[in-house]
């Protein structure tokens, strides 16, 4: 990461994205002894992949028409003037290639499906992945060379974000794994930061990407505080009545809460609505896309009744389970989360705090935002209107929390069903993009390798049937290689017998040989 971070070429870059993949990869897969794990792990890889490879073909692009790789110089001579080898094919081609390999890192629809499986690793290794590192890469790669995409790209960029995040928020309200909430609410919360990047939130975006690290690594920790104190159960229908037997983590966790659902004052309230106040100024100045607000906005809403929903599932009421006795854990584990609860309250403040504009770190972004054209208008309508947008969100904020308080803080054991139907069922099969993927890769792909396999291989009876075994099959592939390789065996078993050990014939043949060239020298020399 501290190399993606410093790289000042798309190569450089390239390499450390494909070493953050491949450490995330063995973090994922950490208990070998979970069939689970492994496929996750596997999972991510290949996802990534899909990615990556549009990353290379944006790549390839850049460096045939511009000649170099550094990021400066591409931004340099886009920002002077469009060179003429860039036709507005292949600056969309260039920009949708970078943004693919964004799409995969940060989990970003369509190829969102990996980043909640990835929760199958070790909840540290969460906090790690989901916070800080991996899933970060695509944002902060979309925000260094938001200069080189065209308005096209970053519309897509947009509604790429817009799908994403209501996707992923409609999936988390009804998960009961507390490890998965928090999974689906990364993968909408990047929905949000790449949301702002496409509509020209460029501080607004990075700002929640360095906000949302805090409260997610508080978020994800306290859940393992949680499963730790519970002895390994993270089911939340087996949870509850927590918050007296586990204070602190109860009320970490809270304010991590509070934090994502943009509650004022605290870290998330600055970012959140930040990136609500630039949709709100694009959506008026271009009507057509007024979606890219009225979703998030939607969605806001839904943020807070999930993640409300999860704490009092957890720690309000009663014990669900009686089996489940919950118990605070160590310092080791909550003095992280007291920090981190610290910098999830203020790491965004500025003076005075009540002004959502006044952000220190906000600020620091602001004067290092590139310049791009075409996003004037709506960012002045963005100043314009952020007080409405901060409204907006709380309004939003506010009622779904209390639609959360009123229909899960005292709910029965019984009132979650195991297996959900109707719309319910659909969000718990995660919009069922697994089995579509399943059914338009996965399953074709199989066929195909099974049909090839009965090409290139023969019939066998197995490996103690030599007649099967050892005949040769000319109509297959396997036939041919094992012939060549018989002929191989066959060829040496008869030179093998040549070879008897015994010098005095080995000095004969030698004899007769030079005997024979001699000959034939001496007849041909005639």
């Amino acid at each position: 990461m501290l190399n993606l971070l410093i790289a000042d070429n798309l190569f450089q870059v390239f390499v450390s994205w494909e070493l953050v993949g491949v450490c995330s990869f063995f973090l994922i897969g950490f208990y070998t002894e979970r069939p689970s794990a492994g496929i996750a792990a596997n999972k991510a890889f290949l996802m990534n992949r899909v990615g990556d490879a549009g990353f290379l073909v944006g790549i390839a692009v850049a460096w045939s028409v511009f000649g170099t790789l550094n990021i400066r110089e591409l931004i340099a001579a886009l920002t002077a003037g469009r060179p003429p080898a860039l036709t507005d094919t292949l600056w969309l081609v260039m920009g949708l290639g970078i943004f693919l390999g964004c799409v995969g890192k940060s989990a970003q629809f369509p190829l969102q499906t990996w980043l909640p499986d990835a929760m199958e690793g070790p909840t540290p290794v969460s906090a790690l992945i989901h916070a800080a590192t991996m899933v970060a890469a695509g944002v902060y790669l979309v925000g260094r060379c938001f200069p080189l995409f065209s308005p096209d790209v970053l519309l897509v960029v947009a509604y790429t974000g817009c799908v994403t995040l209501f996707l992923a928020a409609t999936t988390a309200c009804v998960q009961t794994d507390i490890k998965r909430v928090l999974a689906y609410s990364t993968v909408s919360q990047l929905g949000f930061m790449m949301l702002a990047l496409g509509v020209g939130g460029w501080a607004a975006g990075l700002l929640h990407l360095l906000t949302h690290a805090f409260f997610k690594a508080l978020l994800f920790l306290g859940a393992g505080s949680v499963i730790h104190g519970c002895h390994h159960e993270q089911d939340l229908r087996k949870l509850g009545g927590l918050r007296s037997k586990m204070p602190v983590t109860a009320w970490t966790m809270l304010i991590g809460v509070l934090a994502i659902s943009g509650a004022p004052f605290l870290s998330g309230w600055y970012s959140k609505d930040a990136v609500l106040a630039h949709a709100l100024g694009y959506s008026l100045a271009e009507r057509e896309h007024a979606l890219l607000f009225f979703v998030p906005l939607f969605t806001a809403g839904l943020t807070a009744f999930y993640m409300f929903r999860m704490w009092f599932l957890a720690f309000a009421g009663d014990a669900r389970d009686p089996h489940v006795e919950g118990h605070e854990s160590p310092q080791v584990m909550t003095v992280p989360l007291i920090l981190l609860a610290a910098f999830s309250i203020g790491v965004a403040w500025g003076w005075p705090i009540w002004d959502a504009d006044a952000s220190l770190l906000g600020k620091v972004l602001h004067r290092a935002e590139p310049a791009v054209r075409g996003f004037d208008r709506p960012r002045e309508l963005a100043r314009e209107n952020h007080l409405a947008a901060e409204v907006l969100a709380l309004a939003a904020g506010l009622l779904g929390a209390w639609v959360a308080a009123n229909a899960y803080l005292f709910r029965k054991p019984d009132a979650i069903p195991d297996h959900p139907t109707g719309v319910r069922g659909f969000f718990a099969r995660k919009w069922y993009f697994d089995e579509l993927y399943a059914a338009l890769f996965e399953k074709p792909t199989v066929k195909a390798a099974f049909f090839a396999a009965h090409l290139d291989k023969r019939p066998t009876g197995g490996p103690d049937d030599p007649a099967t075994n050892d005949r040769l099959d000319w109509g297959t592939l396997d036939g041919w290689m094992s012939a060549v390789a018989g002929v191989t065996v066959a060829a040496g078993g008869v030179s093998r017998k040549l070879q008897t050990g015994r010098l005095r014939g080995y000095v004969l043949v030698l004899a007769l040989a030079v005997v024979g060239v001699l000959g034939v020298l001496t007849a041909f020399g005639k």
